[in-house]
């Protein structure tokens, strides 16, 4: 059985770069501000993703996706025009339908990869 490749350290999206850290202590400072239960979070600010260490490997993928989506809309200036809880409902629903996208889909993916 292969083994599932190690979530990365770093992250580039656009010009920003955003370390990668499961993190329980930043998770629960998060979830206090926000009064809610969360898998991960986003500082765009200081260009962190964290995770939560709690998460199973598929949520953790999906959560990572998730998080990178944010990054991508921050980049887009999407955050900007869109509501928080816009933004929120837009990440949520794009992110498992892409990360299944992609798994389903070696060969496009190979293809979207290529020079």
């Amino acid at each position: 059985m292969a083994t599932s490749p190690a979530l990365p350290k770093t992250i580039v999206v656009g010009p920003f770069d955003y370390t990668i850290t499961v993190d329980t202590d930043a998770i629960n400072v998060k979830q206090v501000e926000e009064r809610s239960m969360l898998y991960g979070c986003t500082s765009r600010q200081r260009g962190e993703i964290h995770l939560h260490p709690d998460n199973s490997p598929s949520v953790m993928r999906e959560t990572f996706l998730h998080e990178v989506l944010h990054t991508v809309t921050n980049v887009a200036g999407l955050d900007a025009e869109l509501a928080t809880e816009d933004e929120e409902r837009f990440v949520r629903r794009v992110s498992p339908i892409l990360l299944d996208v992609l798994r389903r889909n070696p060969k496009a993916v190979q293809y979207l990869l290529a020079p």
